[in-house]
């Protein structure tokens, strides 16, 4: 187990062949973030996830992914939308804080809370209890990541609608860029 670190163009993701990749400096609930469109034209395999909230695919030909950065934020958001622009997820990683820069990242913290369906999930706290348990966080990484995902899962609970049509202006502006 280890605190692996992920960048919004997906460098080194080994099943991305074909894509294009767009950023922008935005504004999102009033902080400033950037914004990235990853559009996925080629991968090597569709990834389906077949888990308690069912078997769906978030990855594949002709879909895309949105993200925000938040800067001072230790969350990011990825909204996953399908070939036809659907909203399939939007999952929201606890981060150890966001770098943004030319190629944005962060360190992703375990916990994850997860839009499916029109309902709000959190997920993957094993994880964070075992991540501390094994010396890879350290305490303070623990408590502060408990407190941002429950923070994060009233966010988004209480601003589902927002952000979705957030995301949705994203994609339409950047679609053009």
């Amino acid at each position: 187990m280890e605190v692996k670190r992920k960048y919004m163009d997906k460098t080194g993701w080994h099943r991305l062949v074909n894509s294009r990749f767009f950023k922008k400096y935005s504004r999102f609930f009033d902080k400033n973030c950037i914004v990235g469109l990853l559009i996925l034209d080629e991968v090597t395999e569709a990834l389906t996830l077949d888990n308690n909230l069912g078997k769906y695919t978030i990855a594949d030909n002709g879909y895309k992914w949105l993200q925000i950065a938040v800067e001072n934020e230790n969350y990011w958001i990825t909204a996953m939308f399908d070939n036809n622009d659907n909203l399939v997820q939007m999952y929201s990683d606890v981060t150890d804080g966001n770098v943004l820069g030319d190629n944005p990242y962060f360190d992703d913290l375990f916990v994850d809370v997860v839009l499916f369906n029109d309902e709000v999930f959190m997920i993957d706290q094993d994880d964070l209890i075992n991540a501390y348990r094994e010396g890879v966080i350290s305490p303070l990484q623990y408590n502060k990541t408990k407190v941002v995902s429950l923070r994060l899962f009233d966010f988004v609970k209480d601003n589902k609608k927002e952000i979705v049509d957030y995301c949705y202006k994203m994609i339409k502006e950047m679609e053009v860029m």
